[in-house]
Order: C-alpha cells, then structure tokens, then sequence
C-alpha cells in the first residue's frame, strides 16, 4: 500500500456521550479520522442530551 495509513478504530457509542467527546469530534474534524455516525446513535446523543437539559431545569426549578 503506497502512501501513509491512516489510523482505524471503532468506537463505542458511550464515548460520543462522554466528557471526551470534543476531543474526539476535534481530531476527527482536522482529518486525524472519519467519524461515521448512524442515525440511530445520532437520535440516541440527541435524546440524551434533551433529557440532560431537561433534568438540569427541572433542579433549577426545584431549587428556586
């Protein structure tokens, strides 16, 4: 194979949900990788962040 490899893994669908997720999107972003994300795990990271959001409200509201 001519030329330089590039690095492949494969990723669990917790670490798109960890603290370690920007660095992650970051090194995919400047090509370190390609991220290839299915609709299933992007509505999966959606979901969990609405109901992020939703629990940080809802202690807001019960600590007022």
């Amino acid at each position: 194979m001519a030329g330089s490899q590039r690095l492949r893994a494969v990723l669990d669908t917790s670490v798109l949900l960890s603290a370690e997720r920007r660095s992650l999107l970051f090194l995919a972003a400047n090509g370190a990788y390609t991220i290839v994300i299915g609709d299933y795990i992007a509505g999966a990271a959606q979901r969990f962040q609405r109901a992020t959001r939703a629990g940080i409200r809802a202690l807001r509201c019960i600590s007022n």
